[in-house]
């Protein structure tokens, strides 16, 4: 996938595009530009009137709900799995054998 480019004017226009150049655009109006990288979102909320980047709108939705404490309640380490007769290949099998239901 392509990168997004974008531009956002003085009167509060978002241009998003995959090449720059796609709308001309006066330099003297850009007031800020910026590339969306893979990974990344922008998200244009209407209801407020403003545009949220993405550092913002990924901490709206991890504070959200307790992700660390779930990441922490039902995490494990595979070292503390491998016994002194169990290799990496034979702990995945053992894994998988837990997870997936036989029928």
């Amino acid at each position: 996938l392509r990168p997004g480019r974008f531009y956002v004017t003085k009167d509060q226009r978002l241009i998003l595009a995959s090449e720059v150049g796609v709308v001309d655009v006066p330099p003297a109006d850009v007031q800020w530009k910026g590339r969306l990288r893979p990974g990344k979102m922008l998200l244009v909320d209407f209801s407020e009137g403003r545009l949220i980047d993405d550092t913002e709108l990924k901490m709206r939705y991890a504070t959200k709900k307790p992700y660390a404490e779930y990441l922490a309640k039902h995490s494990l380490e595979l070292a503390t799995r491998l016994g002194p007769d169990m290799n990496e290949q034979q702990l995945v099998e053992e894994l998988l054998e837990d997870e997936v239901p036989e029928g």
